[in-house]
């Protein structure tokens, strides 16, 4: 979950709650170079994208989100996490998820964000970076307007974001890795695509499924293998 675009975009531009979805080939790529301290606590979860990919690995986990009534920024300091809290949070709230966060582990924290943040002079000296012990750059910009996909692809946008990783007991200068994301950037951009029939109409996905349709005419059209699809073949 995030709300990367929330102050960008017109309200009708936006998904019901703000919801944008985490690739689950970021969750995939993550877990082949990082290992996590059970129990996982995804605090901001949407739709369970990424604890949809700790099931498949029988991680542990606890889900919660504010739209199933549970605020994470509002849950006691004194309650205390033995375990990682990891997410992806909405942007717009992303420092007041690393602190709330903090206050609550006595583990790891990850979360995902933008590579920008660090150009922020107020992060720093209100100590956000502090236990921040590695940062996972993606080498694509992924947009995270992409529906939730089980095959991991994604549209490509205009974020550089990647993993930021939090060790509560780390007191060193953060270092920085890659994730290769490459091979699941297929579907191009995702508000350029416009329908053939229409010549203007933007296609839209339809019901969070692979497929795109255009709001005018109903044409279909499949973005992974940019083809438009018959209806009556």
């Amino acid at each position: 979950m995030g709300k990367a675009y929330a102050n960008k975009r017109s309200v009708e531009n936006r998904p019901i709650g703000d919801l944008y979805h985490t690739p689950k080939s970021l969750v995939w790529e993550l877990l082949k170079k990082e290992k996590l301290i059970e129990p996982v606590w995804e605090c901001a979860c949407g739709e369970g994208a990424i604890t949809d990919v700790l099931s498949d690995n029988s991680i542990s986990y606890k889900a919660s989100d504010i739209s199933s009534g549970i605020n994470f920024l509002e849950i006691p300091n004194d309650f205390k996490w033995n375990g990682t809290i990891f997410t992806n949070p909405p942007f717009t709230y992303w420092d007041e998820f690393v602190v709330k966060a903090k206050h609550l582990t006595t583990k790891n924290i990850i979360m995902l964000g933008r590579v920008t943040y660090f150009g922020t002079q107020s992060r720093y000296n209100h100590n956000i970076w502090e236990g921040l012990k590695k940062v996972y750059m993606f080498t694509r910009y992924v947009d995270y307007q992409t529906p939730k996909r089980n095959d991991g692809l994604f549209h490509v946008g205009s974020l550089c974001t990647g993993w930021f990783l939090f060790d509560m007991d780390y007191t060193g200068e953060p270092t920085i890795g890659w994730i290769n994301v490459e091979e699941y950037a297929k579907l191009g951009n995702y508000d350029n695509k416009k329908c053939r029939e229409c010549k203007e109409s933007v296609l839209k996905y339809i019901n969070h499924n692979n497929f795109m349709e255009c709001p005018n005419c109903g044409v279909l059209y499949d973005p992974l293998n940019k083809e438009y699809i018959d209806r009556d073949s």
